[in-house]
Order: C-alpha cells, then structure tokens, then sequence
C-alpha cells in the first residue's frame, strides 16, 4: 500500500500535475485508495461510455493479485497469528489495521477538500474532470467488490462534504457581489462600465454556484 501513500503525498504537493490530466490523476486515485494499484490512461478515464468494460478489466485483475497475495509463501496460515498479520496487510486502506493507516478516511476528506477548492479556480467549471470522476466513483460503489464498493462510496460521501462546503463559500461570495452591484444601482451618478461587470460577475458566479448544487444533486440521487 506504500504505492498509495506516494502517490496521495506527490499529488498533494503537486497540484499542477493534476491540473494536466485530472480524469487520469482521479480516477487513478481512486483506485488506490482500493488498494488496487490497476493503472488507466487518460482516454480511459475520460470515457465514461467504457467504463462498465475498463471497470470489468480492472476488477479482473484485482480479484487475481489479492488471490495470488493471500496465497503468498510469506504469510504461511501456521496459526492464529500469521491469519490475522495475512488479513491485515492485504486489507484495503480504509479498513486496514495497519498503523500507517489509522487516519486514513480524515486524510482523504481533508485532501478532496483542497483539491476541489484549487479545482474551483478553474477545473471544476471549465472542463468535465468532476463528470468523469462522478461517474467512476458511482461505478465502483456498484462493484460486487467490498473493496472497492465501499472505498467508492465513502469517496462519494466526502466529496459531498467538500462540495457542501465549497457551496456555502460561493453563496457568501454571490451574496457579496450581489449587495456591491445593488449599492451601485442605488448611485446617483452610476457608473456603467463599472455596473456592467458587476452584473457579469454576478452572473459568473451563480452559474458556479449552479454547477456546484449539480454535482451535488448528481451525488445525492445516482
């Protein structure tokens, strides 16, 4: 699981390449946070029509490196003991007793939470990465895999933390920017150019804000 941790510490401190290729950079985490080191390219995470059948490879694969791992000559089943060091080790990280573990779930919220507040600078409005994103996690969530099921819909559920919380931030900043516009209205002497991108503004952010109740609506009811 090593392999996960590198990989959630690299993007944390490299947002930049996610902004390269987002579908690919989430999709792929998901999947290790699984504990499925499966890897896709980015035509892959960014065709949801093919999901259902990159899905079906990758849980091919998971299903026989978990099975060739539980039968590892260095977990021999002598006892008690060495069952429950087997299970530990090749339990997925959310359930995982493994010490390195033990705030995992906190870890994950806290950094969905910051990448869709630097998404919310651009990515998140401006391309489709959350769509194709939405749609590989409620496609795990339905997987007959516990792993992956589970792992999926609790990534389901943070990430409407996130977004509940990234609403709230733009509501205060529509309600903002919609009291600075009504003030200028309210100007004797108004100016124009100055009203006109207020309204723009205003307009700007509201369809933000409308993005952002649809993903949340699209979380809520798939």
């Amino acid at each position: 699981m090593a392999e996960l941790v590198n990989f959630v510490l690299r993007v944390s401190h490299d947002f930049p390449s996610l902004l390269r290729d987002p579908a690919q950079t989430h999709s792929i985490l998901c999947l290790q946070c699984c504990g499925c080191n499966a890897s896709i390219d980015e035509h892959q995470a960014e065709d949801e029509n093919g999901i259902v059948e990159n899905l079906k490879d990758i849980v091919d694969e998971f299903k026989q490196v978990r099975f060739l791992a539980v039968r590892s000559p260095s977990f021999p089943p002598a006892h008690s003991l060495d069952l429950a060091r087997q299970e530990t080790e090749h339990a997925y990280p959310l359930v995982s007793k493994s010490k390195g573990y033990k705030k995992f779930r906190s870890s994950l919220g806290q950094f969905l939470m910051k990448l869709l507040n630097v998404a919310s600078e651009d990515i998140l409005f401006s391309t489709s990465f959350y769509e194709h994103f939405q749609a590989w996690t409620h496609a795990l969530s339905s997987s007959q895999i516990r792993a992956l099921r589970h792992t999926a819909t609790v990534i389901v559920l943070l990430s409407i933390d996130a977004l509940t919380t990234l609403e709230v931030s733009i509501r205060r900043e529509h309600a903002q920017a919609t009291r600075a516009k009504e003030a200028e209205v309210k100007k004797n002497r108004k100016d124009k150019a100055r009203l006109k991108d207020m309204e723009k503004q205003v307009q700007e952010i509201h369809e933000r804000l409308e993005a952002v109740e649809g993903f949340e609506e699209e979380a809520y009811t798939s």
